[in-house]
């Protein structure tokens, strides 16, 4: 599996330790960050990369990962996760297979942000909701169109 990474301004030093650490235990890394110059740039990159590259796995980084996560997820087929725990990332990739995590380099300690990224790379997706699963997704989502519905009309 390829592993795409890029880090903004704030984050490089957590960026520059995560592909370390992942290329110390063989994973293929690539570091896509000095392809940019732009704030945001390395993320647009790494978004393009996964795109173009269905097996593999980005990692983008920011201060507090919202940057990241919305500029990668501009590309399709992107499925992003901004994780600051381990059941996040976990569950991101157990539920909607995330192909991308963003982490906010401001908001995690190193020991979490590593384990977080190992998380999602070692948890493979649950391919197929069962049907009560299904039913009760759906249920919610009608219910949820239901109550927009009625809000809009008492405006």
């Amino acid at each position: 599996m390829n592993i795409y990474i890029g880090g903004e301004g704030s984050a490089v030093g957590l960026k520059n330790l995560i592909y370390t650490t992942l290329n110390d235990q063989g994973y293929k890394v690539f570091d896509l960050s000095e392809k940019s110059t732009s704030e945001y740039g390395a993320s647009y990159w790494v978004g393009k990369a996964v795109s173009e590259d269905d097996s593999s796995r980005g990692i983008v980084l920011c201060g507090n990962g919202f940057g990241a996560q919305h500029i990668v997820s501009l590309h399709k087929g992107i499925r992003s996760i901004n994780c600051v725990s381990v059941s996040q990332a976990k569950s991101g990739r157990i539920i909607n297979d995330a192909n991308v995590l963003a982490l906010g380099a401001r908001l995690l300690n190193v020991s979490v942000a590593l384990n977080i990224v190992e998380t999602f790379l070692n948890t493979e997706f649950a391919s197929g909701l069962d049907e009560d699963k299904k039913s009760h997704l759906i249920n919610s989502f009608e219910r949820i169109e239901s109550l927009r519905e009625e809000l809009s009309k008492q405006r």
